[in-house]
């Protein structure tokens, strides 16, 4: 990246929800939510306290950056089915991130994802035992 004048800075969603790191200083940013999802004490992640991929707090700061020009890339593995709960949630991402959640799939055959004219082949690297993936269509 260097080498192409490019730079990065790295922190975590918590310092740009408390305003340590101001996101207009930057023109893009890129979250990496990896498997953070929702879920309390039992739940199938095993997760013994919530990590919802986009809280209330954080979408205002993403909102607000993106009305003021900014661009932000996301990636998760249940990005779409943790922000389908509510119609706040629903409406961030309808409205600010432009995808809509169209269901889960055990089919983990898929390596495209299409949408705003373009398409993205990835490969994946699967765990041994079955898991649900979640879709969502970019517009």
């Amino acid at each position: 990246l260097a080498a192409n004048g490019y730079s990065f800075v790295s922190c975590g969603t918590e310092a740009i929800m408390r305003g340590v790191v101001d996101m207009k200083d930057y023109k893009v940013v890129d979250f990496i939510m990896g498997a953070e999802k929702q879920g309390g004490e039992g739940s199938y992640l095993g997760y013994k306290h919530p990590y919802k991929t986009f809280p209330f707090e954080l979408q205002g700061k993403i909102r607000e950056f993106c009305n003021a020009g900014g661009s932000v890339f996301v990636s998760g593995a249940f990005i779409a089915s943790d922000m389908n709960g509510s119609a706040s949630d629903r409406d961030f991402v309808n409205n600010v991130l432009h995808f809509a959640y169209a269901g889960t799939t055990d089919d983990l055959s898929g390596d495209l994802v299409t949408g705003s004219g373009a398409k993205i082949r990835f490969s994946r690297v699967f765990p041994t035992y079955a898991m649900q993936y979640s879709l969502f269509c970019l517009r």
